[in-house]
């Protein structure tokens, strides 16, 4: 079933109050948990960390990106976060990633603080809607060339990714309160774009997903990423408690659909739970299961999962004791199902709040509430 080879490094270096670094090694060649890249509490007020998804942002000029920078802006200024994160499709529809990943990266730096991202489905795809690069090659290429720059060009820019996984991205954070202590784990997940060839090889795909030369089916976490996430739990614990976690992906796993389903037709129940939030969008999710919330459930480690993706999605659905978060988009993109204004209405991020003995608070923050 796995097809890479597991071999991790981390490099450790500090930049401003918190750590930062290329995560590398493998439990297998002898990571601890102190290798771990830490973001560090600076008081006793807990850690704030604010979200939002699909920037879309064009570099164009546009009406549109610069409405998104506003409301990015609101945001920040309001929730004062200490970390932000991007979650996924952060660019959109250009042939100059790069171009618009540095004017993007630099208005980020002007928030002065710290910030990172996951890639989405459409940060690689060629100018036109849907137009995914067809070969694995091009894929990892475009990634690698992105990943490079969040590296190097910005200064509060946090981002970092564990090779010869999937992708881009995928990486581990520990959060310690001001008495050194861990209290939190943030898990980033690469979830890819579309399935290549290579993807329908692995034995949980269904069959009756077929392959065809332009790729049309959303990605998945893949195995490799999963034992990744297993293992680093383990790490993390040192032998002790396994400390709870929570994890961002862009591409939602089916349980999110299965989860809204059961809430559909029975309302809550003991096994799914409507915390808040809309459900005013198409559920997209991967039709490939390759096990993440299974094992996710087994670790009993991660307690909130993050996505983007469907725009006017933005609910937080409590399913067998994980919180299944939609973000919601924080760019008008007109959708033919969904009426604009009902678009804009739904505009915001979510805050999510560590505090000092580890409790965890989710909440959604909508535009409308903080400029009407």
């Amino acid at each position: 079933m796995f097809k890479k080879g597991l071999i991790y490094v981390v490099a450790i270096c500090v930049l401003l109050t918190f750590c930062v670094g290329a995560c590398n090694i493998g439990v297998e060649n002898g990571i601890s948990v102190e290798d771990i890249t830490v973001l560090q509490m600076t008081g006793t007020e807990g850690y704030k960390i604010l979200t939002v998804a699909d920037t879309h942002f064009t570099n164009e000029g546009s009406a549109e990106d610069a409405s998104m920078f506003a409301r990015f802006d609101v945001l920040v200024a309001e929730t004062a976060p200490d970390l932000i994160i991007i979650d996924g499709d952060v660019t959109y529809d250009t042939n100059k990633r790069i171009a618009a990943l540095t004017v993007l990266g630099n208005h980020m730096d002007t928030y002065e603080v710290p910030w990172t991202m996951v890639f989405g489905n459409h940060d690689t795809e060629k100018v036109g809607l849907i137009t995914p690069v067809s070969s694995m090659e091009e894929f990892e290429m475009k990634r690698e060339e992105q990943s490079q720059l969040l590296k190097t060009a910005f200064q509060y820019c946090v981002y970092q990714d564990t090779e010869n996984l999937y992708g881009n991205g995928t990486t581990v954070y520990n959060i310690k309160n001001s008495t050194g202590e861990i209290v939190h784990s943030l898990f980033f997940f690469e979830s890819g774009d579309y399935m290549r060839e290579e993807d329908y090889e692995y034995d949980f795909v269904s069959e009756e997903l077929e392959y065809t030369n332009i790729p049309v089916n959303y990605s998945f976490v893949h195995p490799e990423q999963i034992e990744w996430y297993s293992e680093m739990v383990d790490v993390i614990a040192d032998g002790g408690e396994v400390i709870n976690s929570s994890a961002f992906m862009h591409i939602p796993f089916p349980e999110y659909k299965t989860a809204w389903e059961l809430y559909a037709a029975e309302g809550n129940n003991d096994t799914v739970q409507l915390i808040d939030g809309y459900l005013e969008d198409a559920l997209s999710v991967s039709k490939v299961n390759s096990g993440l919330f299974t094992v996710m459930k087994e670790k009993n480690s991660t307690t909130n999962v993050f996505v983007g993706h469907d725009h006017a999605n933005d609910f937080n659905l409590l399913y067998e004791g994980i919180h299944l978060n939609y973000i919601g988009g924080i760019k008008l993109i007109t959708y033919p199902s969904v009426d604009d204004s009902v678009m804009l209405s739904l505009m915001g991020g979510r805050v999510l709040t560590i505090a000092e003995d580890g409790t965890v608070t989710n909440e959604k923050i909508y535009i409308d509430d903080i400029v009407e």
